[in-house]
């Protein structure tokens, strides 16, 4: 049998720079960025994203934006190819010590879509470029962010050792910085892999901690995996008793 996990995936979220600026543009690109912004529909958004991109006078700031808005849009559209080419186009329009947010936003996002579309070895090479960002940053909460993402990565890739040391280093910076729903979930995924390798006691154990924090936090999602979860524990050690 297999356990629930309660995959700590993070995405977070960035604020978007404005397609609008206080600067003047000429009438063709004041026009089409006034039609950009009201666009309702994808295709409509894409081709008005063409036709600014190609118009000299638009500022870098503003190709920046439109490739911001483009990748969100699409990433939260759910159409993830478009998002995986808006992504690779605003890293390429950014460079880390003028834009170092949206840049490694840029990296890190090619992670989550490579991801989402099941490309978990390529998604791990992007998720490890953005770790080097995020140490760049000094953001130990993005750097714990991006080593569970990669400890989950590898857990879909069935290597639980690497998966494991990739949970517990996240869970160090968590104990430090994190809230009490990051630390929960950590230790709920890593609790996950000690039934994958056997490790019925420790898992027990772990789920026994998590259980609490998932009560005091109201999360019943949570309540309800990790019942499930123990069941499963006692089943696959033969406590079936308890199971």
């Amino acid at each position: 049998m297999r356990g629930h996990f309660k995959h700590l995936f993070v995405v977070g979220s960035i604020v978007l720079l404005s397609i609008f600026s206080s600067a003047t543009f000429s009438a063709p690109v004041s026009s089409l960025l006034a039609q950009f912004n009201q666009a309702q529909s994808w295709s409509e958004k894409q081709d008005l994203a063409n036709s600014l991109l190609a118009q000299k006078s638009l500022p870098h700031q503003q190709q920046v934006a439109i490739y911001s808005h483009l990748a969100e849009y699409a990433f939260n559209a759910n159409d993830l190819p478009n998002a995986l080419q808006y992504y690779k186009e605003l890293e390429r329009s950014t460079a880390f010590e003028a834009l170092p947010a949206l840049h490694f936003r840029a990296i890190k996002m090619q992670g989550v879509v490579l991801y989402y579309q099941g490309a978990v070895q390529q998604a791990v090479v992007e998720y490890s470029r953005a770790l080097a960002f995020a140490i760049q940053l000094k953001d130990s909460l993005k750097q714990a962010n991006l080593l569970s993402n990669i400890g989950l990565a590898y857990f879909e890739m069935h290597n639980m050792a690497v998966a494991l040391d990739y949970y517990q280093q996240a869970k160090v910076i968590y104990e430090k910085e994190g809230s009490a729903q990051d630390k929960a979930d950590i230790l709920h995924n890593i609790a996950g892999i000690y039934i994958r390798l056997s490790r019925y006691d420790s898992a027990l154990e772990m789920y026994r901690e998590v259980l609490k924090v998932f009560q005091q936090l109201g999360d019943e999602d949570g309540v309800a995996q990790v019942y499930g979860n123990i069941a499963v524990a006692y089943s696959e050690s033969r406590q079936f008793q308890l199971a």
